[in-house]
C-alpha cells in the first residue's frame, strides 16, 4: 500500500490553538464566525482557522470561505433606527441569541386588523444576485415572512415550528431554512435584484401561504430576530456582525509549499473530504500550481460537475464527473496524474480517465480549499486532505472515497 506523505484530517488538530496543521500557511485579516461544539455562533481570530459544527454537535471541519460583505446595518439590533418599524413595536434583547447573550429582539405586532407588521431597512443594490438570511425564532407567531426586495415577489414564507419554507415568491433563485439549535433557524432567501434602493423586510406571519403576513394583530404576539445579512451571492455565507457601516470578512486561504513535505513532481494522488455550502457554482477545491499559476486544479464546474484539469498555459487535460450530492452533504473525491494517466473517482464509484499529455513543471504550492483559476474559495468545509506521491491505481481510488 501506497501511503500519504501528506494527510490532514482536520479531526486531528481540533486542539490547536490556531486549528491548523504545520507546516501550513493559513491567512484570514480578520475576525470570522463559526458554530462550536455546542452548537452556539462563536468567533475565530484573525489567522485562526475555523473548526465548525453543525447545530446537533456533528463535527463538519475547518469552514473555508470567499470574501463576503454584509450591507445590513445593525445586524443585530433590530430597535436601532437603522431598521423601519411599520406596525411593530421592538422588544430590546428579549432572549438569547444565536450565539448564546441575552441580544435577540423582539417584533411585537401591534394590536390592529388585516394589517402586515414589517421591520425592514433601505439597501443600495447592484444588479446582481443577493442573499438575505437572518436568524428567526417564534414568539407567538410560528411563521416569518422574509423578503429580499419590497417592490417585487421576492419573498418566502417559513414555519418556526416545523423547520419548512411554505411559499416561494417568483422573483426568488431560491429560500431555505436551516436549524441552528435553541428553536432557532436561519432563513434565506435569494434573488436577482436591479440597480437600486429597496428594503429588505422581516415580519411576523399567520401561516406559511402566500399573503399570510397580513392578519389581525393581537398587540403581543411575534417573532424574535438576531443576525441580519445581506451579500452579494447565491447562498448565506458565515454571519458578520455589524453596527453603524458594512463590514466585510475577508477570504480563507489554506496552502503550504511542496518542499515542506515528499513531493513527486511527475506524478501523484490526491484525496479530498468535504462539502459545498451551495451546488452548481465554479470554485475551487484543491490546487498544485507553480509560480505562473499552472498547474493541476479540482474543481467544481457548473451543472454540478467536479472536474480535475491539468494546464500550464497549454491545456494539458481534462476529466470531470457528477457531483452526487445535496448541498452540505459530503463528499470524497480522489484524483491521480502522470503523464498519459490521469483519473478522478467520486464516493466509490466508476472512475474516469483521461490521458493529459504533459505535466506542468515547477509545481511549488498546494492551496486547499482555495479557487481555480478564475474561481471562487471552496464555500464550504475541508474535513481531510491527503496527498500521494505515485498515481495509485483505479482501484485504490475507489476504496479511498468509499463513504
Amino acid at each position: 500500500m501506497i501511503y500519504p506523505s501528506l494527510n490532514y484530517d482536520a479531526r486531528l488538530y481540533l486542539n490547536d490553538a490556531n486549528g491548523k496543521p504545520m507546516p501550513a500557511s493559513f491567512s484570514r485579516a480578520g475576525n470570522a464566525s463559526l458554530c462550536n461544539a455546542i452548537g452556539l455562533l462563536a468567533t475565530a481570530a484573525a489567522g485562526a482557522m475555523r473548526h465548525d459544527y453543525a447545530a446537533d454537535g456533528r463535527y463538519l471541519g475547518w469552514l473555508i470561505e470567499e470574501q463576503r460583505s454584509n450591507l445590513a446595518l445593525h445586524a443585530a439590533a433590530a430597535d436601532n433606527a437603522a431598521w423601519t418599524k411599520i406596525n411593530t413595536t421592538i422588544t430590546a434583547n428579549a432572549t438569547a441569541a444565536p450565539d448564546g447573550t441575552l441580544a435577540a429582539d423582539k417584533i411585537v405586532e401591534a394590536s390592529d386588523v388585516a394589517q402586515s407588521h414589517n421591520l425592514t431597512q433601505a439597501i443600495v443594490f447592484t444588479a446582481a444576485t443577493y442573499c438575505f438570511s437572518v436568524y428567526l425564532k417564534a414568539a407567538g407567531r410560528n411563521a416569518a415572512m422574509v423578503q429580499l426586495d419590497s417592490t417585487t415577489p421576492s419573498n418566502a414564507f417559513f414555519d418556526l415550528s416545523a423547520g419548512t419554507v411554505g411559499y416561494i415568491g417568483s422573483a426568488l433563485a431560491s429560500a431555505s431554512i436551516t436549524a441552528c439549535g435553541n428553536a432557532w433557524y436561519r432563513c434565506a432567501v435569494v434573488g436577482a435584484t436591479a440597480a437600486a434602493t429597496r428594503s429588505v423586510r422581516i415580519a411576523p406571519a399567520s401561516g406559511t401561504a402566500h399573503g399570510s403576513e397580513i392578519y389581525n394583530g393581537d398587540g403581543s404576539s411575534g417573532i424574535h430576530a438576531w443576525g441580519a445579512q445581506v451579500e452579494l451571492g447565491s447562498f448565506p455565507s458565515s454571519y458578520i456582525a455589524t453596527a453603524g457601516a458594512m463590514v466585510t470578512r475577508a477570504g480563507d486561504l489554506f496552502s503550504l509549499a511542496t518542499a515542506a513535505f515528499p513531493f513527486n513532481p511527475t506524478e501523484g494522488s490526491l484525496l479530498v473530504h468535504f462539502d459545498v455550502a451551495a451546488l452548481g457554482l465554479l470554485s475551487g477545491i484543491a490546487r498544485l500550481h507553480n509560480a505562473s499559476f499552472g498547474g493541476i486544479a479540482l474543481y467544481r464546474g457548473t451543472g454540478n460537475l467536479i472536474a480535475l484539469d491539468i494546464n500550464d498555459g497549454t491545456p494539458r487535460g481534462n476529466v470531470a464527473g457528477s457531483l452526487p450530492l445535496a448541498a452540505g452533504e459530503m463528499v470524497r473525491v480522489a484524483v491521480a496524474w502522470k503523464q498519459g494517466d490521469g483519473a478522478l473517482c467520486i464516493n466509490g464509484g466508476p472512475v474516469a480517465t483521461f490521458a493529459p499529455s504533459a505535466i506542468p513543471a515547477g509545481l511549488d504550492t498546494l492551496e486547499l480549499g482555495g479557487g481555480n483559476w478564475g474561481t471562487a474559495p471552496m464555500g464550504g468545509h475541508l474535513r481531510h486532505a491527503a496527498y500521494f506521491p505515485r498515481r495509485l491505481g483505479n482501484a485504490e481510488l475507489q476504496d479511498l472515497t468509499r463513504l
